[in-house]
């Protein structure tokens, strides 16, 4: 058994009709379109939904803390490190609380590069771009060790065709490798992938 990815999150918030332009500004800049539902709000993109529910009457006006039970935040990994940026560009131009500015966290891995903002209850938010060649093979081989250094040039990324899948070419990747490693798209292996160069 084999789990593709995260195909959803939902939310609790105390007041919708605040929340929702907050995440209609953030995730349409991110890419996502609004979903119509019956019961709650959600927007989504071909990888993930994220779906936003009222607190029950008794819990309304809680205050969000990410050191309780419950979520701590999420990320958003985007393609670019330059789209963290402009993240950032559009949190300030909005008044958006900015935890953490746009910076490199080495602590979580080479070339980590983040934002940190929180959403109208308090809950933290991530949009995040790293070299995703290497962490994919730590993810799927273990923990980092010191033959696990990625030698990186500048950022150059391929894709499936789909965007399902993005990866870093490093020094040590030969370009016969590529398609290889490409190819790890489930859906493209089976309808025959190909790779792009999206020069970032």
């Amino acid at each position: 058994m084999d789990v593709l990815g995260v195909d959803h999150i939902d939310l609790t918030v105390n007041d919708l009709a605040r929340s929702a332009p907050f995440y209609e500004k953030v995730l349409g800049a991110l890419g996502f379109r609004r979903v119509p539902h019956a019961t709650y709000l959600v927007w989504a993109n071909a990888h993930l939904a994220i779906g936003l529910r009222a607190a029950a009457p008794a819990a309304r006006e809680a205050a969000f803390d990410r050191y309780r039970v419950g979520l701590h935040h999420f990320a958003l990994r985007v393609r670019r490190r330059d789209e963290v940026d402009r993240v950032h560009d559009l949190l300030v131009r909005d008044g958006i609380t900015v935890l953490d500015p746009p910076a490199e966290y080495p602590e979580y891995g080479p070339q980590y590069y983040a934002v940190f903002f929180a959403d109208p209850d308090g809950m933290k938010l991530e949009v995040v771009h790293f070299p995703w060649g290497y962490w994919r093979r730590v993810q799927s081989e273990g923990a980092m060790s010191g033959r696990d250094t990625p030698r990186i040039e500048a950022p150059l990324a391929g894709c499936c065709h789909c965007g399902n899948v993005e990866l870093a070419l490093e020094t040590n990747v030969r370009p016969e490798e590529l398609s290889l490693r490409a190819d790890t798209c489930s859906f493209c292996r089976k309808h025959g992938a190909r790779t792009t160069s999206d020069p970032s």
